[in-house]
């Protein structure tokens, strides 16, 4: 909540027409985070109102935003260049402002009755699914399942990695891949309540799946992402055996199985061994025998010039 900024009050930060929105919630509710920084240093002022009588029936208090200084300017605190922690003016004002405040808390037995007497007055369900009005689905989408994200960075052929500046290729490789397989098992909707087996996973990890899917689709028996892009590569960890069901190899099944279901991926490419890719990685004796036709022909290129600058002086 970033409606109060400097010396603002209940009336003009926008605090007071907040807390009539909530006046008959039937849970606990708080700020998140508060702290407006419009102003440096923070007065902090709002504390003052947030556990005063007009807010303190409604709100269980407040987290102010945040405690480290960095880019955005927010923190209480800054880390020197020797790492210690340096007190900003902003911490002494918060601190002086919560010595102020004096909220007096509710017992269960009080949090009980009152909840019992807003019942009977409100009906405090939550509405029903109409557009316009309500469109948050009852289903939550499932605890994110870090593990199984992980194992996309080990067993997927086609590895992204952040493209940072060009943030804009998200959008344009997304609508491209997906227009060549189903990217059904990343998307989530809240409104439906549907969730993809991995919509919990990070955007690299994400696109590197509808990457690797069209990889196997193709059939490719090489190296070769169907992305050409310097931030695309080939991942070898991919190549290496997996402890048998293990979760990985138990992720790797289902991805395959998702993205051969309409028989079109090339069956023996999707078993790939090292064997089958050696090719593009030559031998040590192969490189070791490719060596002197280097040198030779780079020898024989700067003979070459040698000649051509030799007659262009005479």
């Amino acid at each position: 909540m970033y409606e109060w900024c400097g010396y603002s009050t209940y009336g003009t930060s926008g605090y007071r027409e907040r807390t009539k929105e909530f006046e008959d919630y039937p849970i606990p509710i708080f700020f998140s985070e508060f702290g407006c920084n419009l102003i440096r240093p923070r007065p902090f002022t709002e504390v003052s109102a947030l556990y005063g009588n007009k807010m303190a029936t409604v709100w269980s208090g407040g987290l102010a935003y945040m405690y480290f200084e960095e880019e955005n300017e927010y923190g209480v605190v800054r880390i020197n260049d020797d790492g210690e922690v340096d007190i900003l003016p902003d911490f002494k004002n918060l601190e002086n402002e919560f010595k102020k405040a004096h909220p007096k808390g509710t017992t269960h037995e009080q949090y009980l009755t009152a909840l019992e007497n807003q019942k009977t007055e409100k009906n405090n369900e939550c509405p029903n699914i109409a557009t316009g009005i309500w469109e948050a689905n009852e289903k939550l989408p499932g605890t994110p399942d870090k593990t199984r994200c992980n194992c996309l960075d080990k067993i997927l052929p086609c590895s992204v990695v952040p493209f940072g500046a060009e943030a804009g290729k998200y959008e344009e490789y997304f609508g491209y891949l997906c227009s060549k397989v189903d990217c059904s098992d990343i998307q989530a909707n809240g409104q439906t309540g549907t969730y993809g087996e991995f919509s919990d996973c990070s955007v690299e990890q994400k696109l590197s799946l509808q990457l690797s899917k069209l990889y196997y689709k193709i059939g490719s028996n090489d190296r070769h992402c169907p992305l050409n892009d310097r931030n695309v590569f080939f991942n070898l960890e991919s190549l290496q055996p997996l402890p048998k069901d293990s979760i990985c190899e138990n992720v790797l099944d289902f991805v395959k199985n998702i993205t051969c279901s309409d028989g079109r991926c090339s069956k023996p490419d999707l078993v790939r061994s090292k064997q089958s890719l050696k090719v593009k990685n030559p031998s040590n004796n192969e490189k070791k025998n490719d060596s002197p036709i280097a040198y030779k022909t780079s020898g024989f290129i700067i003979l070459l010039i040698s000649v051509v600058s030799a007659g262009v002086l005479l």
